[in-house]
């Protein structure tokens, strides 16, 4: 066996072990373990507290990959404003017979359309710098075809120019189709961020907001203890999570 064979038949045993390595992550169930009024609704289990004209109303929704997704509503029944701020709800996660392990804040859904607003930018410069580089090369490209007709060139010569021409186009294409789903992907997102998710707003009087939180998953934790702050109190709502192990 050469060195190169013996090679190439390590490399592909090493990418199969690593495959068959890969296992699924458990999935995480949040049951809640509240005094708060408790009530289900298609199938998912909303937990209630109210004080003071505040209500806030919370339901685990499933998880993504590493986030919790947590449906959020917020009344405010009083009369005065009220100032609601994913950005400043957290949660503990606790282990059992051990300390409370560091505090995980929300996804801040001002922050992720800012970085997504920062992805689009470039992308767009991407785009311009693409189609720039796109033009020039096919001008170069046709001033080689024109010079291989005219001149002197063999038909073996013209067949690689324009075997390289051909394989030339089919990259730039490849590049741009590449910026354009990215481009799109990004713009989903940024719509998602936008439409779907729990807001910073100012709830006037009477006003309520509904919404998607993410909080950063944390499969080492027995319980979840999440913390809404609302008006100079803390909306807390415990949870018992339990993982579901994937076969």
């Amino acid at each position: 066996m050469t060195s190169h064979t013996s090679f190439l038949t390590i490399t592909l045993l090493a990418l199969f072990v690593a495959a068959g390595c890969a296992s699924p992550q458990p999935i995480s169930l949040l049951e809640g373990d509240s005094e708060e009024s408790k009530f289900w609704h298609q199938g998912q289990e909303f937990l209630t507290y109210t004080t003071k004209g505040i209500t806030a109303e919370i339901a685990y929704s499933r998880e993504a990959g590493e986030l919790y997704i947590f449906d959020v509503a917020v009344y405010n029944e009083t009369d005065t404003e009220l100032l609601v701020d994913p950005a400043s709800f957290y949660y503990r996660p606790v282990r059992n017979f051990q300390d409370s392990l560091l505090l995980v804040y929300a996804e801040d859904p001002e922050s992720r359309l800012l970085e997504i607003d920062k992805d689009l930018s470039r992308l767009k410069a991407e785009e311009i710098n693409q189609s720039i580089s796109s033009a020039l090369m096919a001008t170069a490209e046709l001033t080689a075809v024109v010079a291989s007709e005219v001149g002197k060139s063999t038909e073996e010569e013209k067949d690689e120019l324009y075997q390289s021409i051909e394989y030339s186009t089919h990259e730039r294409n490849l590049e741009r189709t590449k910026i354009e789903l990215e481009n799109m992907n990004a713009r989903q997102q940024r719509d998602f961020w936008k439409s779907q998710t729990l807001r910073k707003t100012t709830l006037f009087p009477n006003q309520y907001i509904t919404g998607q939180v993410f909080f950063p998953r944390n499969i080492k934790a027995d319980e979840v203890i999440l913390i809404l702050p609302l008006a100079n109190k803390e909306f807390s709502f415990k949870y018992r999570q339990e993982l579901v192990e994937v076969d």
